[in-house]
């Protein structure tokens, strides 16, 4: 599957130097060109320039193996029924390629040092992945999360009975793994598409009191939301990530 890549200035120059790595998915229809064209690269660049985040690599994986499109893996294993193609996309995200870059590229490899985050169906699958893998993940940023359910419309995701296993809902309802987390969630002030579930999943966090940093800013659901939030996202990873 292709990925894109940034590695930071002076990867190159600085040869015994290893770096942490956030892990960015995108939205439905899993494009591995959505968070470049959001200006990652651009950004992260300026940022070590001026000092505002520490050299970082960025990991943006495709979510999509269907050159026509469509909605895209949704970031997580296939339920194995008739009507999906029982695909492991969720161990292909946390398992193979977090290995992959480790055994090519000079991370730090350890929780402390990598960080998920994505955006609307990318941050539901960020969640997912921090809550089912904090072994992996101790840093992750939900943008604009879309909360999708197991109630039938996507074959991919199962029954409720399946899909729990992936559900950010049932997953900080039923297990402690957000105490080994840092969370982010930020939505935007006029999302009609997805702010009622975004906000009520904050308010669940806050229930069932679970430390997160929680951010509302002016905006709807789409493009011009989240690119203008990218020096703001990367620099609170970089806050949250440990560093050589």
């Amino acid at each position: 599957m292709q990925f894109f890549l940034y590695l930071p200035i002076g990867y190159y120059t600085q040869n015994q130097r290893r770096y942490p790595t956030i892990y960015l998915l995108s939205g439905l229809g899993g494009s591995h060109f959505e968070w470049p064209t959001y200006g990652v690269c651009k950004e992260m660049d300026q940022l070590i320039r001026s000092g505002l985040v520490q050299p970082m690599i960025v990991v943006m994986p495709s979510g999509n193996d269907n050159p026509a499109g469509g909605i895209g893996s949704y970031w997580v294993n296939h339920a194995p029924t008739p009507l999906s193609d029982g695909k492991r996309w969720g161990d292909y995200i946390w398992r193979d390629l977090v290995n992959y870059v480790d055994s090519k590229y000079r991370t730090i490899p350890n929780r402390a040092s990598r960080a998920m985050g994505g955006l609307s169906a990318g941050g539901q699958g960020a969640l997912t992945h921090a809550l089912t893998h904090p072994e992996i993940f101790s840093v992750v940023g939900a943008h604009s999360p879309s909360f999708r359910r197991a109630d039938g419309s996507i074959p991919a995701l199962g029954d409720p009975a399946f899909y729990n296993q992936y559900d950010p809902i049932w997953l900080v309802q039923n297990t402690r793994a957000w105490e080994q987390l840092q969370i982010w969630i930020d939505d935007g002030d006029a999302d009609a598409q997805w702010g009622g579930a975004i906000r009520e999943y904050h308010e669940l966090l806050v229930t069932l009191d679970i430390p997160h940093e929680w951010r509302v800013f002016p905006g709807t659901h789409d493009p011009t939301y989240w690119s203008p939030l990218v020096p703001t996202y990367l620099q609170w990873y970089s806050s949250r990530l440990i560093g050589q």
